[in-house]
C-alpha cells in the first residue's frame, strides 16, 4: 500500500558543451513495507541478528590508508561482504567464508579483485548472512 506521492526528475545536460548529451536510466525499483511488524516481540521494532556499521574513514583516500568495514553476528553462520560501484558492478569480494558470534573488522584498500586501483567515487558495501542483508555507503577519494 502506497500511501504518499514519489517524484522522480532526471536532468541530462553538458555542461558548456555544445552538442548532444546522452543519459540511459534504467534498473530502478521502489519497494514499500508493511510497517505493521505484530509478530516481532518487545517494542515492536525488528532486531536484526546481524549489523552492518558505517566505514571507517569515510570519506577515505587510499593513500593515507584503507577503510575499515566492521561487522557483527549473534550467531556462527557463512558471511559474504563485498564492494559495488555506482552501477551495482561487483568491485571485489572482501569476505566470503564462515565467522563465529561477536564483532569483526575488514579493511578495504581501494582496489579491486586484480589488485588494480579504483577511481574516486561512491562504492557500496553489502553483507549478506542468515538469510538477512545490509548494505551501506562509502567515499573514495584520490
Amino acid at each position: 500500500r502506497l500511501t504518499g506521492v514519489v517524484q522522480l526528475r532526471f536532468i541530462a545536460c553538458g555542461l558548456n558543451r555544445a552538442g548532444l548529451t546522452e543519459a540511459a536510466i534504467d534498473d530502478i525499483a521502489l519497494e514499500t513495507y508493511d510497517a505493521n511488524l505484530t509478530a516481532v516481540p518487545g517494542d515492536g521494532t525488528p532486531q536484526w541478528s546481524l549489523q552492518l556499521l558505517q566505514s571507517q574513514p569515510n570519506p577515505f583516500r587510499p593513500g593515507d590508508g584503507p577503510t575499515t568495514l566492521r561487522f557483527s553476528m549473534e550467531t556462527q553462520a557463512r558471511a559474504r561482504l563485498a564492494v559495488y560501484d555506482i552501477s551495482g558492478r561487483l568491485v571485489r569480494t572482501l569476505a566470503d567464508g564462515a565467522y563465529t558470534p561477536g564483532e569483526h573488522a575488514l579493511t578495504w584498500d581501494g582496489k579491486d579483485a586484480h589488485g588494480q586501483q579504483v577511481s574516486s567515487g561512491v562504492y557500496f558495501y553489502r553483507l549478506e548472512a542468515q538469510g538477512q542483508s545490509q548494505s551501506r555507503s562509502l567515499v573514495l577519494v584520490r
